[in-house]
């Protein structure tokens, strides 16, 4: 799916798939979920891992389907940056990547990230989703040591999880408002949903 960024921008044309990008640009569609209970930032037993998993793979049961293609995406680190091992360790195990680059003339409107994606590659793999199938991805996110989208471009959207929670994109303000009432357990007590 080499079209994959192309396809990005006609079904999400106010962002860049980068999670930091989501929030701001989907307002209306945006919904944060956290971890684990008491909005406790990251898990210390193993008992608090299970619930991380467990919510995570809730969510994409619910947003993806079981037996439902999405696509994994991710921004790659520079080699220099300590990240960049935990990128390789955990991501080279899934077998090839396909790569989109980032293009000004084409994949930007007025977003404000032109000068930190120009020319950078975005990786990307259609997957089949499984329930348990991602959890060292899903582990490695929640240890704040990789990132990732999980996109489902025809339903219109992104699980953007991260050490923390999980950001969603939902289709539309009604469904968000739907997963805001079934996860309410699971949402911030800050008012903006933070």
């Amino acid at each position: 799916m080499a079209a994959f960024l192309e396809s990005w921008f006609e079904y999400f044309p106010d962002a860049p798939p980068v999670s930091h990008a989501l929030r701001t640009a989907f307002p209306n569609r945006w919904l944060r979920v956290h971890s684990l209970p008491g909005s406790k930032r990251y898990a210390d037993t193993p008992a608090e891992y299970e619930i991380v998993l467990g919510r995570q793979n809730q969510l994409l049961d619910e947003l993806i389907g079981r037996g439902n293609t999405f696509q994994l995406a991710y921004l790659p680190v520079e080699e220099n940056d300590i990240c960049f091992e935990n990128y390789e360790r955990v991501y080279s195990a899934m077998g090839p990547w396909q790569e989109s680059t980032f293009k000004y003339e084409s994949h930007f409107r007025s977003i404000g990230e032109e000068s930190v994606l120009q020319g950078r590659k975005l990786r990307h793999r259609p997957m089949t989703w499984q329930n348990g199938w991602l959890d060292y991805v899903f582990k490695a996110i929640a240890d704040d040591e990789i990132r990732a989208l999980m996109v489902n471009m025809e339903a219109r959207r992104v699980i953007a999880p991260y050490d923390g929670g999980v950001d969603i994109i939902a289709a539309n303000r009604i469904e968000r408002d739907t997963l805001k009432k079934r996860y309410s357990d699971w949402l911030s007590a800050h008012p903006k949903g933070l």
